[in-house]
């Protein structure tokens, strides 16, 4: 008889000890997405990233034509540059930071890089893609 109480006994303390720790992630999880400083301006659609490279082909051959697109989101870039490299020569351009351009590809290795090199104040940096030959 007693074992059965304790045993109850043990059963309601773990469930009021189980409830507090449901109601705290709860409290935890609504407090995620409350917002520190709510007058603070933002873009929900804005990507984290200063800038986004993107090709409208992934595997190419020589012939084709490769649509590059680049978007900035960042106000403070000062410089930026598009760089190719076929893997026999490497060819840069001075570009806008916002824009694309298109390439005939003559001839290349097994892949073509591409890149986009930014300089924001003293930090340069660079975001790269790379199209692979169609088999």
């Amino acid at each position: 008889m007693e074992s059965l109480l304790m045993v109850a006994l043990a059963g309601i303390v773990g469930s009021f000890i189980f409830s507090l720790i449901t109601k705290t992630e709860k409290k935890r999880e609504v407090s995620e997405f409350v917002d520190e400083n709510p007058n603070k301006e933002y873009n929900a659609y804005q990507p984290k990233e200063d800038i986004v490279l993107y090709a409208d082909k992934a595997y190419i051959t020589e012939g084709d034509f490769v649509l590059v697109s680049w978007q900035c989101y960042s106000s403070n870039i000062d410089i930026v540059t598009l760089q190719l490299d076929n893997g026999y020569k490497l060819l840069n351009y001075s570009i806008d930071a916002n824009g694309q351009k298109e390439f005939k590809i003559s001839v290349f290795r097994n892949v073509l890089k591409i890149s986009i090199i930014y300089r924001k104040g003293n930090i340069q940096d660079v975001k790269s893609i790379v199209l692979k030959r169609k088999n």
